[in-house]
């Protein structure tokens, strides 16, 4: 849980909206906080507003191509936004291998 310590003198109070499984990012410049949650498949980002507690889906990264595909950073630090939300980075793990065709072995 994620708590608001105000500055000037008001409550301390629980940030709204916050769940159990989200991964805190980064904060935003419009006064919202960017929060993660996901699987192996896909990291869903979400907004969060600070004094309503409105939560909006802004983005689901997926991997780039899926050959290969063994996970997706679900981690602090695995996914990066800057705070005007206009640039980001996440971390995917690949393995892609080869196959070779044999002909005429005796």
């Amino acid at each position: 849980q994620y708590y608001i310590y105000p500055v000037h003198g008001e409550d301390i109070r629980a940030l709204d909206g916050y769940l159990e499984h989200d991964v805190f990012l980064q904060w935003g410049n419009d006064g919202t906080i960017f929060l993660q949650d996901g699987d192996d498949e896909k990291i869903n980002i979400y907004k969060l507003h600070v004094k309503t507690g409105e939560r909006t889906l802004w983005k689901q990264l997926t991997p780039p191509y899926p050959a290969g595909h063994i996970g997706i950073g679900q981690d602090p630090g695995e996914t990066r936004i800057t705070p005007d939300g206009r640039s980001y980075a996440y971390t995917v793990w690949t393995a892609v291998g080869g196959v070779y065709l044999v002909e005429g072995l005796q």
